[in-house]
Parts: C-alpha cells; structure tokens; sequence
C-alpha cells in the first residue's frame, strides 16, 4: 500500500469513528431527554420491556462519546506537528487562523439558528434539554460569542446544549499550542501526558468552579498526543506489523473491560475515571487502526470505520452535533403539541426525529461547513452520490 493510499484510509477510518460518535450523542439526546426529562427522574419505567431498555440505556452514556471526539482532536492535531519535526505549521497565528476558520464559521451560524428557535417558538419546560432560561441576557450571549460558556453553570447549556464541548475543546486548542507542545519538545509525551492529567483533574481538587468545562479533558486530548506519537515511532521505526498485533490486543482487551464496566458497574462510568478509560481505549482503537493501515492490514471494526456510512456521517459529523439539538427540540415541542402518546412519542423520536437532524445536519453542512473546510474536495462525495455510487 503506497503512502497516499494509507493517507486515505487514515482519513476515512478517523472519519468514520467521528461520524458514529456523533450519531450516537444524537440517539442519546433523543432517548435521553424523552425518557429522564429536563429534572431528571425515569419519567416512563415501564414504557419498554425491562430487558429491552436494559439494553437501551446505553445510549445513557452520551458524554463517553463526547470523549471520543477530544481524543480524535489531540491526534488529528499532534499528528501534522509530529509529522513536521515538533513545529508547529504557520506559528500560533497560522494555528488560531486555521482552527477558526474551521470552527467558528458553522458554530456562529448555529448559535443564530437556534437562538431564533428560542426567540419564535414556545419551548415548554418538558421540552428543554439542559438549563431553562434566561437566554437573552448579556452574560449568556457574550459567553457564547466568545466560546467560553462551559466556565460558569451561570452560561453553560443556555443557547444550543451541546456546544458546551466546543467551548471546552476550543479552550483546550490554546492549552495545546501554548503549553502542551512546548513541554513536549522539552520533556517528551510521557511528561505531557502526565502534565495534561494533573492540570485537568485540580479544578476539582481544590474545587476551582469550573468544573461545568470538563477540564479533565485536557488529559483526553493528550492521549490523542500520545497515539499520535506512538504512530509516528512504529511507523518510523519499521515495526507496524508487530506493534499492530501488540496494540490491536491492547485496544480489543480495554474495550472489553470497558463493556464489563458498563454492564456491571455503569455508575463507575460517571466520573473522571470513567472519562479517563474511555479516553486510553479510544487512543488504543486509533493506534491499532493507524498501525493497522501501515502494515496494510485489514480488520473489521477498521472496515466498519472505512464504510461509505461512517465517512458520509464523519464528512458532516461536526454540522450533526452542531444542529441536531435545536432539530429534535422542534420534533419534541411539535409531538407534545399532537398530544402523541409515549410509545409513538419514544418511537417517532427514535426514528423521524434523528433522521431528520441529520438531514437538516447535512444541508446545514453544505452550506456554512464545507465552504470553509480546505480539504473538503477530498472528502467523501456528497449524500446523494455516495447512495447513488457503486458498492465497493
């Protein structure tokens, strides 16, 4: 397999694992919120067959897949910084540039969508996902301008829910590019890792109130570093095949642990242990899958990733998580106003209700996310050719 082929895989497989993450915070949102509400509480205990949502309340853990995407972040960015000798392209100013340009332009547009969702439509109580009112307040808005509306529970979830981690991941990117990379030019990635762990988890040991921002995070995003780093030495190294195996028992033996956890003890995953674990196993899967395209190996969690659905899903994935909360708050206000009854309420919303977020997802995508994507020629072809095209 020749170097642009495995540059391709590489896209496709970190796509794909994108892409299914953020369809499955959708699902979450959508089972989450009809089942606990806004006040929290099992609202319909015996809407479903006790071993049906036994198995449905995996789509509790909505916040694990938000952990994914910081993982997928530190690789995807330490990864250009390994490949070019520790530097950091364009300065910190060619850095700032090209994240805002990648960032802001769709998540401003989202702000303004559903702020005016909030302005003309009625949002019942029962309806909200995340803090009431007020929203139309100086405090609120400027925090939400400035992507730091994750600090204080005073801004947080006010406008769009979910974007409390942009802002987070946002605040990350500077710890990044300003502290991150300098100690790991000086220390190495162990001595980052380790750094990025302990700066996260002392807002919370001395109860700094900032604990709405998930600075644990900061520890997530290092170990995308670290895959990053490890992918770079086996592939430099001329050991692919062999660290392959090595980390694909790795990765296949923490997700295991990580199913044990979850079935046994789903408690345990609601803290920053829990984060943290998710975070290693996450890292595992993208070095196994990384090292697995240097080898020219195949395997069929990495097939799944490389599917036409994961790529279309992981092309328009951050427009998904963008859009999806305002699109399932007007499918939820919409239902309560037909006086729907729970089950085809549950079921609607399980089904109308995520297929249309992504399809208001995609166009969205189209229209304020891919103009501003550099490399979007290189992404999957849109929606309709994809179906359209050939089986592979």
């Amino acid at each position: 397999m020749d170097r642009r082929a495995i540059s391709q895989s590489r896209l496709l497989f970190l796509d794909g694992l994108r892409g299914f993450a953020a369809l499955f915070v959708v699902f979450h949102h959508a089972y989450f919120n009809f089942f606990f509400g806004p006040v929290g509480g099992d609202r319909f205990p015996n809407l479903l067959p006790h071993g049906v949502k036994a198995v449905a309340d995996i789509l509790t853990f909505g916040h694990q897949a938000v952990v994914v995407f910081i993982v997928l972040s530190g690789y995807c960015l330490m990864r250009p910084v390994v490949r070019n000798l520790g530097v950091l392209h364009g300065g910190l100013s060619g850095f700032a540039r090209r994240r805002a340009r990648r960032i802001l332009p769709p998540y401003y547009a989202a702000l303004v969508v559903t702020l005016l969702m909030l302005a003309l439509v009625p949002i019942p109580e029962a309806s909200r996902y995340g803090p009431p009112p007020p929203v139309f307040t100086r405090g609120v808005l400027l925090s939400h301008l400035l992507l730091v509306q994750s600090l204080s529970p005073d801004w947080f979830g006010k406008i769009d829910a979910p974007t409390w981690t942009v802002a987070t991941e946002w605040l990350i990117y500077w710890v990044f590019a300003t502290l991150l990379l300098p100690v790991w030019r000086k220390l190495g990635i162990l001595a980052t890792v380790a750094l990025a762990v302990i700066l996260g988890i002392l807002p919370r040991i001395f109860h700094i109130p900032i604990a709405s921002a998930a600075p644990w995070f900061l520890g997530c995003f290092a170990f995308g570093m670290f895959g990053s780093c490890v992918e770079s030495y086996s592939a430099h190294s001329g050991k692919s095949a062999l660290s392959f195996t090595t980390w694909r028992w790795i990765s296949a033996a923490l997700w295991s642990a990580l199913i044990g956890i979850v079935v046994l003890r789903p408690g345990l995953m609601h803290s920053i242990a829990g984060d943290f674990f998710v975070g290693i196993a996450t890292m595992s899967l993208i070095i196994s899958c990384a090292l697995a395209c240097e080898a020219g190996k195949q395997t069929a969690t990495k097939k799944l990733l490389e599917s036409r659905t994961g790529a279309t899903l992981g092309a328009f994935s951050f427009s998904l998580y963008l859009l999806h909360w305002p699109v399932l708050t007007l499918c939820d206000v919409a239902l309560r106003a037909l006086h729907v009854r729970p089950m085809p309420f549950f079921l609607s919303m399980m089904t109308f209700g995520v297929a249309l977020a992504v399809a208001v997802a995609y166009l969205f995508y189209l229209v304020f996310e891919r103009p501003f994507t550099r490399q979007f020629a290189r992404r999957p072809a849109p929606l309709v050719q994809e179906l359209a095209a050939p089986a592979r």
